[in-house]
């Protein structure tokens, strides 16, 4: 649920990718990364690159408009 897979990637049989993460390009994901959830997954032999993300299907202009509505409430 909710995994970006770059283009290219291999998940091998067996493997587990948890919520809210991404899997670089030309990725081979061949381990059990379940108990991290929100993790960047790169490399051959799939390591984790980065934890602790949290990426939305919300296009950038909602976060944008977010970000300006904030400033003007600090105003």
């Amino acid at each position: 649920n909710h995994v970006w897979l770059g283009e290219q990637c291999l998940i091998l049989k067996g493997s587990n990718i948890p919520d809210n993460s991404i899997v670089g390009a030309k990725s081979l994901v061949n381990k059990n990364f379940s108990e991290n959830k929100g993790i960047i997954l790169a490399g051959q032999s799939a390591k984790i690159i980065k934890r602790d993300i949290n990426w939305s299907r919300l296009p950038q202009w909602y976060f944008e408009k977010q970000n300006e509505n904030e400033r003007i409430s600090n105003d």
